[in-house]
């Protein structure tokens, strides 16, 4: 819990400073890394930066933009719009884009009544929806193309965040007026939300109120003649507090409420006392009516020094927007953005998977090794690092993206690095990869964000060799009967011996004779007919000529005691569930029996988050309890029964028939939503290896 540092809340519409133009005054500024002194270009003075470029305009950007030189400036080469669209915004400048103090940059070309295109030909930027006010709920805003007046216009809007000298962050604001010449009323909103539209064209927003969102609010008062600012802040708890910490999410419903600051010495503002020169970009200024010049009072600039407040949250979201009145509470009307703007910093971070690239055998184990810097300013990274790692069916094309599974214990970061625990044995094929969260020191909130990171690249591995799809075919022979014949080579040569000396020749040629003939070869398996489907093809749902398979009826299903089983009352299916391993060529090992099912020991259980396999028989001469599996549709029912009674249901989804030598991405994983795949044989039939070319795959997901 804080302490708030917030007085009550003074009257709507009194403003706590007030400044004239004719003579230009800053309030207490933040470090003055960028020059908070009315003028858009850089001009030397205390400061390193500025928004634009020092020197006079040059040739044309690359992209035909305008193009300032010199130095010192944040954003240039901003395009003039055609078509009736609104200019398009510059860019940082090589400069800026390379300095590491600066954590986030942005600029917002704001759409004006006269831009046509687009959204009906009128200002897509407009709230709409009976008035929304200043501490209403976002995601209560709406939005609509509409005319605004020009004094409540918006045009180029910008804002830098900056990280100072003892490496904590600071906010930077500036904005272009297209009129001075009446009152006007704006605000500087910045969100810890991150806050989106719901459409390019009308729509609202999504996003919440959190403890401690940011709001500076800038009033023309006068005829547009006099200016003054106001600092408020997102509380939770009724004042005086104490209030919960930054980032915690309170919105609207009753007592949470902007509270305004009586002497915010972490602020500044100022704006342009006469005429000044636009930056590289497009200035719609309505007054000098030239690109290229921006008329006094219609420049306004400021800063926030975040440490100063004191904030310890991350801003995520920059949303400005203007009032129809000096009340703080008045409606609101024109907008920009929401733009992602940060406050924090992420660390700098690198990271190695051991081993890594491809060619990892089945049953290894993995590191990841992850070193985090400042990036070259600020303060160093310290804190904790959890590992997650991605199994086949989670890895996207930029690695362990979102999800994986977490990985040992949360570890230190010592002196930069951390280094996971080893995974568990990788047992099946295809691309693993890591994924980390970095989780700043309390002494550090307010300066780094919580991280992920993956590296497609040197996080991630490819295992191979790992487990392959069942043989389900027809049931193995019983493994006494393997043993036979390794008996008889070693027993028979005795007894014939044994023969030879007590029985004579004769005997003994009798008793090879009929050894011989009870070795013969028996007569070749008849080949079962091809099934229907083949590898790639979807197995097609049967017409309406087809023979539909025998259902049977839950509330008769014969209950098998003791036993754990697979109901599928389409197909008429009642079968035990026999748990199954790896077999001696690294599949999954196969049921015994062609009317029970095998349930992979590797996997998920059914029920459990992940993919729960079971496998039955297609069978050979003789039909397997699987014979019919090309028969379910979507939505089709299946059950596994506890022998308890407890009931596990799930419902069809899809299909597909894969070669026997595939390796579906997802199969056999132990993550994602709980599910169930029924594997059996399918395609040609192959007399070597005794088995089919392909397998079918039926998935059905938890009901």
């Amino acid at each position: 819990m804080k302490r708030s540092p917030w007085a009550s809340l003074a009257p709507a519409g009194i403003l706590l400073f007030s400044l004239s133009f004719t003579a230009l005054q800053v309030f207490a500024a933040p470090s003055g890394w960028l020059n908070v002194d009315g003028n858009i270009q850089f001009a030397g003075g205390g400061g390193t930066v500025d928004w634009a470029n020092s020197g006079p305009a040059g040739a044309a950007c690359a992209n035909g933009g305008v193009n300032i030189t010199g130095s010192g400036g944040l954003f240039n080469c901003g395009v003039a719009g055609v078509g009736g669209n609104p200019p398009t915004a510059p860019t940082l400048t090589p400069a800026a884009a390379a300095d590491p103090t600066i954590i986030s940059a942005t600029f917002i070309v704001d759409p004006i009544s006269g831009d046509t295109a687009g959204c009906g030909g009128d200002d897509p930027t407009t709230l709409s929806g009976g008035g929304p006010k200043n501490g209403d709920a976002i995601n209560s805003y709406t939005v609509s193309a509409g005319t605004v007046p020009a004094k409540t216009e918006l045009s180029n809007i910008y804002a830098v965040a900056h990280t100072k000298a003892d490496g904590h962050p600071e906010l930077y604001f500036g904005a272009e007026r297209l009129v001075n010449n009446g009152d006007s009323h704006m605000d500087f909103e910045f969100l810890q939300s991150t806050t989106t539209r719901t459409a390019a064209c009308g729509g609202g927003f999504i996003g919440n109120r959190s403890e401690g969102d940011l709001l500076v609010a800038v009033d023309f008062t006068n005829g547009g003649a006099l200016a003054g600012f106001s600092v408020w802040q997102w509380h939770c708890a009724a004042e005086p507090g104490p209030q919960p910490a930054d980032g915690t999410v309170c919105n609207p419903t009753g007592v949470p409420h902007y509270e305004q600051n009586l002497t915010p010495a972490f602020a500044a503002l100022t704006v342009n006392a006469a005429t000044i020169a636009c930056g590289g970009w497009v200035c719609r200024d309505e007054v000098t009516g030239n690109a290229t010049q921006v008329a006094a009072n219609d420049f306004l600039e400021g800063g926030v020094d975040l440490e100063g407040i004191p904030f310890t949250g991350c801003f995520r979201s920059f949303l400005p927007h203007t009032r129809t009145a000096q009340s703080f509470t008045s409606v609101l009307k024109d907008f920009a953005g929401p733009v992602d703007f940060h406050s924090c910093k992420d660390p700098a971070t690198t990271s190695t998977s051991s081993p890594t690239g491809g060619g990892v055998p089945a049953g290894s184990t993995a590191t990841d090794t992850v070193t985090v810097t400042n990036g070259g300013a600020g303060l160093n990274p310290t804190g904790t690092m959890t590992f997650f790692i991605c199994n086949p069916g989670q890895v996207a094309a930029g690695g362990c993206v979102s999800g994986g599974t977490q990985v040992g214990a949360v570890k230190a970061v010592v002196a930069g690095s951390a280094t996971s625990d080893a995974t568990a044995p990788l047992q099946f094929n295809g691309k693993y990869c890591w994924r980390t969260l970095y989780t700043p020191d309390p002494s550090l909130a307010g300066v780094y964000e919580p991280a992920t990171h993956t590296n497609a690249t040197t996080e991630c591995l490819t295992v191979s060799g790992g487990v392959d799809l069942p043989n389900t075919g027809v049931p193995d022979l019983p493994l006494v009967r393997a043993a036979v014949p390794l008996a008889g080579v070693l027993v028979v040569p005795l007894l014939l011996l044994a023969l030879y000396w007590s029985r004579g020749r004769a005997v003994t040629a009798l008793v090879i004779a009929g050894l011989v003939a009870g070795a013969s070869p028996a007569p070749a398996r008849e080949a079962p007919p091809a099934h229907p489907a083949t590898a790639g093809q979807a197995t097609a749902a049967p017409s309406a000529s087809s023979p539909a398979p025998s259902s049977v009826r839950l509330d008769t299903v014969r209950a098998r005691v003791g036993g754990w089983r697979l109901v599928i009352p389409r197909l008429g299916v009642d079968a035990v569930i026999e748990p199954v391993g790896v077999d001696s060529a690294g599949a999954m090992a196969s049921p015994a029996g062609l009317d029970t099912v095998g349930w992979f020991n590797r996997a998920a259980s059914p029920g459990d988050p992940g993919d729960a396999v079971i496998a039955g028989h297609y069978g050979a001469g003789e039909p397997g309890v699987f014979r019919k599996l090309r028969f379910l549709r979507p939505g089709d029912q299946i059950d596994v029964v506890w022998p308890s009674g407890r009931t596990v249901s799930f419902e069809v989804a899809s299909s597909q028939t894969v070669s026997a030598s595939a390796h579906p991405a997802g199969l056999f994983s132990r993550a994602g939503p709980a599910r169930l795949s029924l594997i059996t044989c399918s395609g040609a039939w192959l007399q070597g290896p005794a088995t089919y070319s392909d397998r079918l795959i039926v998935t059905a997901m938890l009901a």
